[in-house]
């Protein structure tokens, strides 16, 4: 007798055992099938189907398979009689037990034995139809569940070719599943991004931003993980991505937004900045339009001449000095709004001493003392104007505070030096500290602490976007000593 395993296994049942009533003259067969984590048998498959009607019969077998065939040995033939119905009772190694039912005779012990490798044969061809079976449905639910994921997802074999993909992939790099699968992953990813790529595949478990390319050739930035996992029996690279296209959209805004809120500081400052030089120049021009209305000078002697032309010289030596401040501070603030495209070489006291120079308005108004310590030896290849920005945030928020909770003499500490080839710029007040309910949140989107009036929410953000983010350092803050401490770290 052939038994097949191309079938599913109620079908291969029915026929197999169709075939043994009919050359062993059997009155019925039964098939009784395991749960998987445990020894009681959930399904019985009966030829003739009706065999469980007679109620003897049913009983019997279902009593024996809940005590009696935990002790039947694997691949032993066990005989029993029960209302004159002989039960031959075969063990289906890894699937369970057939039962053939005889009115009359038993079968004898020759076709007994003859009976047990064709039931060996049996069980292997059930158990191997049910593992195809569950194989094929653990695809179908592995298949339905990456197509639910928001995330787009593919499986790459040891040669990085494509061999499973999801409905998001698809959708975002514009392929059909038949033109996804094959493709080689150097396909969707940019040539500026290919490097990184060699280098995160022989990491067990990576990380990172990558530009990725679509079919019609656009691109688009998203976060790419990947993983090693075993599927099917080989080692393949699970691949997951999220598109950053919203997100650095939105990032784009809010930049610009935070720019817009600190254009309008620095026109203030520049205001400020301008008060007293505007000052100086119209108190020179009112004194020597004074002295020439009054007629100090006696233009009539040389020496009368002499001390007018000194005197001229002398104030407009003053208003040149005055006009220079005010060209410095508007390149100051002109470069400062310049967008940095490209990393220069930075010298990060210079950069500290700027910051300082354009909120010194703000410091002096307040009474708030500087303290320095700053020890750089090296230059940093960074961006410029975003280094300033982020101090002048911290600062400009420092000022606030102090201003707000009217803290007796003020203090900010600027520390400078270089760590394990880090650049640390540590910035320290005593202005009480930071509530330590909100210590975690500070650099959140539109968090403030200020009033709607004067809060937007986005400098300590934007500052750490820009130090992170841009500049790739770190940010940190903590209270420390009565106050807040800043920590930036620039590698």
């Amino acid at each position: 007798m052939h038994i097949g395993t191309s079938t599913n296994p109620k079908t291969l049942a029915k026929d197999a055992i169709s075939s043994y009533i009919r050359q062993l003259n059997c009155s019925g067969a039964i098939l009784c099938q395991k749960e998987e984590f445990s020894n009681s048998h959930k399904k019985f498959y009966m030829i003739p189907k009706n065999l469980f009607t007679q109620e003897k019969t049913k009983n019997f077998v279902k009593s024996f398979c809940q005590s009696d065939s935990e002790n039947l040995a694997p691949k032993k033939y066990l005989l029993k009689k029960h209302n004159d119905v002989f039960y031959h009772i075969f063990p289906l190694e890894g699937f369970g037990l057939l039962i053939l039912l005889r009115n009359t005779t038993p079968f004898s012990q020759t076709v007994a034995k003859a009976l047990q490798p064709v039931c060996a044969k049996f069980s292997n061809a059930l158990t191997t139809s049910i593992q195809a079976e569950k194989n094929t449905e653990n695809l179908i639910n592995f298949k339905t569940l990456i197509d639910t994921m928001s995330e787009g997802l593919a499986l790459f074999d040891e040669d990085l070719n494509c061999i499973e993909i999801n409905k998001s992939a698809l959708e975002k790099f514009g392929y059909s599943y038949e033109d996804g699968i094959g493709k080689h992953i150097f396909t969707v990813i940019s040539d500026n991004d290919r490097g990184k790529l060699l280098t995160l595949h022989e990491q067990e478990h990576a990380r990172a931003e990558w530009t990725l390319v679509r079919q019609d050739g656009s691109t688009f930035p998203a976060f790419v993980s990947g993983s090693n996992i075993t599927y099917k029996g080989k080692l393949t690279r699970i691949v997951t991505f999220i598109d950053l296209t919203d997100i650095k959209e939105k990032e784009k805004q809010l930049y610009a937004q935070s720019r817009l809120a600190q254009m309008g500081e620095m026109i203030s400052m520049i205001a400020h900045q301008w008060r007293q030089p505007l000052g100086a120049i119209s108190a020179s021009a009112i004194g020597i339009k004074t002295k020439i209305q009054m007629k100090k000078f006696d233009l009539t002697s040389e020496s009368g001449r002499v001390k007018q032309e000194q005197y001229l010289i002398q104030k407009l030596d003053k208003m040149g000095t005055y006009v220079e401040h005010l060209s410095e501070t508007i390149e100051d603030f002109r470069n400062f709004f310049k967008p940095n495209k490209e990393k220069t070489t930075v010298n990060l006291e210079e950069v500290i001493n700027k910051a300082l120079n354009i909120i010194h308005p703000g410091l002096l108004d307040h009474h708030i003392k500087i303290e320095k310590n700053i020890h750089f030896h090296e230059t940093i290849e960074t961006y410029n104007n975003e280094i300033l920005q982020a101090l002048l945030n911290i600062l400009k928020n420092a000022i606030d505070h102090f201003a707000t909770e009217k803290i007796e003499s003020p203090l900010i500490m600027i520390k400078g030096y270089e760590e394990k080839g880090n650049f640390i710029i540590e910035l320290t007040d005593n202005g009480g500290g930071i509530p330590e309910k909100i210590l975690d949140k500070i650099f959140d989107p539109y968090f403030s602490t200020k009033d709607d009036k004067n809060g937007t929410g986005l400098g300590l953000y934007m500052t750490k976007t820009m130090i992170e983010d841009h500049c790739k350092g770190k940010i940190e803050v903590k209270n420390l000593n009565g106050g807040a401490q800043f920590k930036i770290t620039l590698v």
